[in-house]
């Protein structure tokens, strides 16, 4: 008889935190929203392909303050590389948006409704490195899966800290995604034979309509018209705007610097809580999603200065943001007392989960 009762409650116990029961279709966000654009990013096309996220090499920073990294990249062992990371300089990723009350709509004027507080951001400070130069590291991901050695040297304030090789900062990378990171971003400066410029790209005089203004290159005509003025009721020309046109061109300019858009770079699971929703109990995952962005400059190059012929644009990164954003995950599990994870963290014959009960 006895038996048969267990049997009875455990069955009960999975039809109350049955996920299936409570999902009615809807799945469980895997990323938080990303921040709002900018409106002004999206107006400029780069020739710099960001990284993938699983592209990205990092390198924890914990127990470090302040002061230089010095990372020296060996080639089948030649001096391939060197790169130095200001760490007086680090920033934080930036917080758009902190989790409030689940989606479905906690019961209105109940404790369990109101907003918890303001959590710092946890996980494992850590720096990506080569962040500023994209190109440089996926040519080291591609010498690496041709099996050519490569190995990484790095000293603290000109101190040895360790030494190791690139296949294994790139698997310590991915165990290191598993958990919470909090990404940082660290100037740099990259010297060595190793480093991969930016493509040139020849400019094409032309006569066309811009549509906007800040399109206007040492290339085109000082007449060409371009964007809109409502004093003119018309458009303007390159000149009247201000822009670099022919029949002068200087030697090197900043002709461009925007931020590219928010992409995802992480997301991972940060404590819990139980919130009473319409449908009762249940608990909620609170989940920390990180995007990243950068920013891009695009310098114009002319030779034959002041002439405007055989101009040239390079582009690099110069900077690079993360911003997280924190939101509830519904598990459709029951929950106890307002605080307490259960059923599918408990086994069905139990009536505890570490010390904590569960029904």
């Amino acid at each position: 008889m006895s038996r048969g009762i267990s049997v009875f409650f455990a069955f009960v116990l999975l039809l109350i935190c049955s996920p299936s029961l409570f999902a009615a279709g809807e799945e469980a966000p895997a990323a938080c929203p990303p921040p709002a654009e900018d409106g002004f990013a999206r107006n400029w096309v780069s020739a710099i392909t960001p990284l993938q996220p699983t592209e990205h090499v990092l390198y924890p920073v914990t127990d470090l303050s302040g002061g230089t990294l010095e990372v020296r990249y060996r080639v089948s062992g030649q001096l391939h590389l060197t790169e130095v990371i200001d760490l007086a300089k680090i920033e934080l990723p930036a917080r758009h948006n902190t989790a409030a009350a689940p989606p479905n709509g906690p019961k209105k004027g109940d404790p369990q409704a109101l907003v918890l507080p303001n959590e710092p951001l946890e996980g494992v400070r850590a720096i990506e490195l080569l962040t500023l130069h994209p190109d440089t590291m996926r040519e080291l991901h591609r010498l690496a899966n041709d099996g050519v050695a490569i190995e990484l040297e790095l000293l603290h304030n000109g101190q040895p800290r360790e030494t190791t090789s690139f296949a294994e900062l790139t698997l310590r990378t991915a165990r290191l995604r598993e958990n919470p990171i909090l990404p940082l971003f660290a100037p740099s400066a990259v010297t060595g034979p190793g480093e991969v410029r930016s493509t040139r790209r020849l400019r094409v005089a032309t006569n066309e309509y811009l549509e906007n203004c800040w399109e206007c290159t040492e290339s085109h005509p000082c007449s060409t018209e371009c964007g809109f003025d409502p004093g003119k009721g018309g458009p303007v020309t390159c000149g009247e705007y201000g822009a670099p046109c022919e029949p002068w061109c200087a030697a090197s300019y900043t002709s461009g610097e925007w931020w590219t858009g928010w992409t995802f770079y992480s997301t991972s699971l940060s404590g819990g809580h139980c919130w009473l929703t319409h449908s009762g109990y249940r608990w909620y995952n609170r989940r920390v999603t990180t995007y990243r962005r950068e920013r891009i400059r695009r310098t114009t190059t002319c030779p034959n200065s002041p002439s405007c012929t055989g101009c040239y644009d390079t582009e690099a990164v110069i900077q690079v943001q993360y911003s997280s954003s924190e939101c509830w995950e519904n598990t459709y599990s029951s929950c106890f007392n307002g605080d307490t994870p259960c059923c599918y963290r408990c086994g069905v014959d139990s009536w505890t989960c570490g010390g904590a009960g569960c029904w």
